[in-house]
């Protein structure tokens, strides 16, 4: 167990700042907005993408929306 010397209030305020931060958000690298788009998909599947996001040195945000664009452009749906 630590032990913490001062005040309780300086006690109480080393344990708020010990806290890991909730907010693990990563910065939007330009995009001036992003939604949220939740899918379930195998357990393989997933840990393939995530070995392809490894080797491509890239993020599963990336690849994905990458598919995405290229399918909305073979349609030619209008955004």
């Amino acid at each position: 167990m630590r032990m913490h010397k001062g005040t309780y209030s300086q006690r109480r305020t080393s344990r708020k700042m010990e806290k890991k931060s909730t907010n693990n958000t990563r910065p939007r690298e330009g995009r001036s907005h992003a939604s949220r788009l939740t899918i379930n998909i195998p357990k393989n599947t997933l840990t393939a993408l995530k070995i392809l996001v490894a080797q491509r040195e890239t993020t599963i945000r990336e690849i994905v929306t990458n598919l995405i664009e290229r399918e909305v452009s073979k349609e030619r749906v209008a955004v």
